[in-house]
């Protein structure tokens, strides 16, 4: 799977309502059911501390997350080892040789706010180096969100998550003899479509997807899109379209 956008837009490819979500959400960041429920729905944004763990939740699920990626290679790499607890926060700011300043100053620096001496960033460097082989057997340990693996099972998420973009549609093709070249590309191209959605509307009628999973579903795919894409999808299955077809 490769989806790549901001925390919130990760979370908002994650359904809003699935315990299974949430409790493995609680059971790695450390979190209650509300506090988790709260950041699915958008309504809470997690502190540092949280932050990070949330982060490298998502990463191992396979997101790319935008905020972290952007953070310099050493706050990435010192912000793992605290989230798969290889080392704590006291460790790190030890290996930052900025132990004398409170734990606020430590997370500034992790988010990139507040830049370390160079001499600190080698110590921290010769740090990371040592804890690499138990950092990347935790990181191989750890269990990818339930949902991302069913998101790639599907293959649907895609860079701007709110649609599955095409392949670069030709500008209007004219309609050509049954059976020609043209004609069954396009035909491939939906197909293919169809199959890979197809998990992900099995997701939608399950018990987990609430209402407020299906008004946000509509709002993201835009009200009128969505209801001509069900009525268009209706009557390709009907007997007549499989009279065409």
């Amino acid at each position: 799977m490769s989806f790549r956008g901001t925390t919130e837009q990760c979370l908002d490819a994650l359904p809003t309502s699935d315990p299974t979500t949430i409790g493995e959400i609680i059971a790695f960041c450390g979190v209650t059911r509300s506090t988790a429920g709260r950041w699915l729905g958008g309504k809470k944004y997690p502190n540092a501390e949280r932050l990070i763990r949330l982060w490298a939740l998502l990463e191992v699920s396979g997101f790319e997350v935008e905020e972290f990626l952007n953070l310099p290679q050493l706050s990435r790499d010192l912000s793992r080892l605290i989230a798969f607890e290889v080392a704590s926060p006291e460790e790190v700011m030890v290996a930052l040789q900025s132990s004398a300043h409170s734990k606020s100053h430590l997370w500034r620096t992790l988010m990139g706010k507040h830049e370390p001496y160079p001499d600190n960033k080698e110590s921290a460097k010769k740090f990371v180096e040592s804890k690499r082989e138990e950092l990347d057997s935790a990181r191989d340990r750890a269990k990818p969100l339930t949902a991302a693996r069913r998101l790639t099972a599907a293959q649907t998420l895609t860079p701007s998550h709110t649609q599955t973009p095409l392949p670069e549609p030709t500008p209007q093709p004219t309609r050509t003899a049954r059976g020609s070249s043209e004609e069954i590309d396009h035909i491939a191209i939906l197909a293919k479509y169809l199959r890979i959605t197809h998990p992900l509307v099995e997701m939608v009628e399950s018990d987990s997807f609430d209402e407020a999973d299906r008004k946000r579903l509509r709002k993201l795919v835009g009200v009128e899109e969505f209801f001509d894409l069900t009525n268009r999808l209706h009557r390709l299955g009907s007997n007549k379209a499989r009279e065409i077809y």
